[in-house]
């Protein structure tokens, strides 16, 4: 059943946002399929300190039989995440605003509003589409402000009972249906409406959604202890008794020593934009784009959130290994953060 925005768009649009929220300080690697992402696979990510992340994105796919839009999860995929010894990925996916696919749904909008009023679907990657939008559009149009998150812990928690495959394929279910009319009987006051677990639960419980943009606001502040996430730390600074609170401070104090020697820098050389981007006029902190030595691979160590060493056979993420096309989903990336971007003076906004 064709989707209602392709998963390669939405992986176009969010490396878009991160690359123009972070500059030179990410790395994205979007994986192929049966292909491992190891976290020691130095052609893949950076060596400098910093922290990794894994994503799975998920589109809707609309029913217009029935009015709604689907969001399918690979319980097989789902089992191994949760059972990996790497930090599992965030589950992103849409929180739609409109009916059937998203072109057609921007090009009714665009003549429900004025037909000489244009808003190509390609511009909702970019911010700036919010200021073409007349006040009378109240909902969002900006990717990322209907792009939700949850945990692979909290997928699990909602879709883990399924068997992994069924007929021999593997099994996928339906996380969520989104209405744009209230289904009867729901306490939910605002579009879209929302059923999780279709198959099975029907629950009008909204789980704990997190906003697309503010998981990365939580991010460079290294989230919490329970945040699924990995950190690369100078392999001097390693020891038995590290603990996340431990590794956020190093991270911290070697984003500040960066910092201070970014301002003597930009002191002696006069700011020269051989090294520095201006200042932005909303007064963004000033990115440097170099850090002041290249490390060797044997430099740095990888660790999780409790301090424990992750070895180089450790994976990150996989894909499954299915032999049925349909089963093979590939809009699963590792986002990689420098460490000179965490615990910002002022959050990296921009245009994203």
């Amino acid at each position: 059943m064709p989707v209602a925005v392709p998963e390669k768009t939405l992986e176009h649009w969010v490396s878009i946002y991160l690359s123009n929220k972070f500059s030179s300080k990410i790395s994205l690697w979007w994986t192929a399929f049966d292909k491992d992402i190891l976290i020691h696979n130095i052609p893949n990510l950076p060596r400098y300190p910093g922290k990794a992340v894994s994503i799975e994105l998920k589109t809707v796919t609309p029913d217009v039989n029935n009015n709604y839009q689907e969001v399918s999860i690979d319980i097989c995929q789902l089992h191994k995440y949760h059972s990996g010894s790497g930090p599992a990925p965030y589950y992103i996916f849409p929180r739609p605003w409109w009916d059937g696919d998203l072109v057609t749904a921007t090009k009714n909008l665009n003549m429900s509003v004025s037909r000489s009023w244009l808003l190509p679907p390609a511009e909702l990657a970019f911010k700036r589409s919010k200021n073409q939008v007349p006040p009378s559009v109240k909902h969002p149009v900006w990717f990322a402000d209907w792009m939700v998150v949850l945990s692979t812990e909290e997928v699990f928690s909602i879709l883990g009972g399924y068997p992994q495959k069924k007929n021999g394929r593997h099994n996928k279910v339906p996380l969520v249906r989104w209405y744009q009319k209230k289904p009867p009987n729901s306490p939910q006051t605002n579009p879209p409406y929302s059923i999780w677990d279709p198959s099975g639960a029907k629950s009008q419980t909204i789980p704990p959604l997190k906003e697309f943009r503010s998981l990365w606001d939580m991010l460079l502040d290294c989230g919490n202890a329970d945040s699924p996430q990995a950190f690369q730390i100078n392999k001097k600074d390693f020891s038995a008794n590290l603990t996340y609170d431990k590794i956020k401070d190093l991270l911290r104090s070697y984003a500040d020593r960066e910092r201070e020697k970014a301002a003597e820098f930009r002191r002696i050389k006069d700011n020269s934009h051989e090294y520095f981007r201006e200042i932005m006029p909303d007064n963004h902190e000033v990115i440097p784009d170099f850090v002041d030595y290249v490390p060797k691979p044997e430099d740095t160590v990888w660790v999780t959130s409790d301090g424990k060493l992750i070895e180089e056979s450790t994976e990150l993420a996989r894909e499954p290994v299915s032999d049925d096309p349909d089963d093979r989903s590939t809009s699963q990336a590792l986002v990689y953060l420098r460490y000179d971007a965490l615990f910002p003076v002022i959050k990296p906004e921009k245009n994203e």
